[in-house]
């Protein structure tokens, strides 16, 4: 996967601000959510370094948000290849991740590593039996 045109897209998950890890925390609720939040300053610096690296930056949703840029620029990025899923979908495809959604950080920016719980790739979506998105 090294076209400079296949633009895709990740989305990145941030700390929460007590900097549990969101693993370990008990399912978000109403009655909890307030404790998934990033701090201000460390949304701010994750935003700031994808979008210092070169990387089409969405807006802040929550504990998330999305990073777009060819898929040569992800690979150089995380030092990592990629490969299209049957279903169009994108996984990492060498030993750094063990193939899988999810990015490796290993390659992050201390600002950023820091404050990014993990950046991962959608599953493509089912629709019915056997039917997939494209």
């Amino acid at each position: 996967m090294n076209e400079a045109s296949d633009v895709i897209s990740a989305l990145v998950l941030l700390r929460p601000a007590h900097g549990k890890p969101l693993r370990e925390m008990p399912p978000p609720t109403s009655s909890n959510l307030e404790e998934y939040l990033p701090a201000p300053g460390d949304a701010a610096r994750a935003l700031r370094s994808f979008r210092n690296a070169g990387f089409q930056v969405g807006p802040l949703t929550g504990i998330s948000f999305s990073i777009a840029a060819p898929a040569s620029k992800f690979e150089s990025y995380f030092r990592t290849k990629l490969a299209r899923t049957e279903h169009r979908g994108v996984m990492t495809a060498d030993g750094a991740s063990e193939g899988g959604y999810e990015l490796p950080l290993g390659a992050l920016p201390g600002e950023a590593a820091e404050v990014i719980e993990a950046i991962t790739f959608e599953p493509p979506r089912e629709y019915g039996p056997g039917r997939f998105e494209r």
